[in-house]
């Protein structure tokens, strides 16, 4: 009596169970996230016009317009087009068109016109043009083939969209390039391929020109271009 007492015994016990994971089937995390709508909100601005002011409603615009400068007296825009008064249309049977010294558009919805290259006069002095062209027989013994320059002085970039096969295999291809005075700049992505086309493509800026070119290590190759500048 007042000690304390230690009582032991010793035992042998089974248990048949199973090695537990350490996560059970059909496990659900308690945490969860949750996020609200996201909303864009748009104001409403109001322009009123002077009642005061004359406004005259224009016409549906024809399919396709291309707006020309008026040209000096007797001269011509394009070749085989003479020049008439206030107006200027293609024929379709002939496919040559007027033009007007005084007026603003040709109007390609009665027939199509063909045109080797476009140069646009934009306002403040801005210009930039588009041409189209095609090589045949790009070859590795060619070396690399200039498939289209244009004069440094008549924009700073360029970009050509270009088409090149042998018949079985063909490559679209997009070239950028920004140049100045004296360095030219560019990159090439490749669009889409069928087949292999070991042609590259390349800028230069030699001769006062930016120069397009086209290497070949294999094959005999067409290639188109279509490239504008600004």
């Amino acid at each position: 009596a007042g000690n304390d007492r230690l009582v032991r015994s010793t035992f042998t016990l089974m248990c048949y169970a199973y090695l537990l994971p350490d996560k059970y089937e059909n496990y659900k995390s308690v945490v969860q996230k949750a996020f609200t709508p996201r909303k864009i909100l748009f104001t409403t601005e109001v322009v009123t016009e002077n009642p005061n002011t004359k406004t005259t409603e224009l016409g549906a615009a024809t399919p396709v317009q291309m707006k020309q400068a008026a040209p000096s007296a007797g001269s011509l825009g394009f070749p085989g087009i003479t020049q008439i008064a206030n107006y200027a249309n293609i024929a379709g049977a002939a496919n040559t068109a007027n033009y007007a010294a005084t007026a603003s558009y040709v109007d390609f919805s009665q027939a199509d016109g063909t045109f080797s290259g476009i140069t646009i006069n934009g306002e403040a002095g801005a210009t930039g043009s588009i041409n189209t062209s095609i090589t045949v027989n790009v070859t590795p013994d060619s070396g690399s083939v200039y498939i289209d320059s244009v004069p440094i002085s008549s924009g700073n970039t360029a970009k050509w969209l270009v088409s090149i096969n042998d018949g079985t295999n063909y490559r679209g291809s997009e070239m950028f390039a920004t140049w100045n005075n004296s360095m030219v700049k560019y990159y090439n992505t490749e669009i889409s391929e069928i087949g292999s086309v070991p042609v590259t493509l390349s800028v230069d800026n030699t001769g006062g020109n930016i120069n397009l070119l086209a290497t070949a290590f294999s094959g005999n190759w067409t290639i188109k271009m279509l490239r504008m500048v600004v």
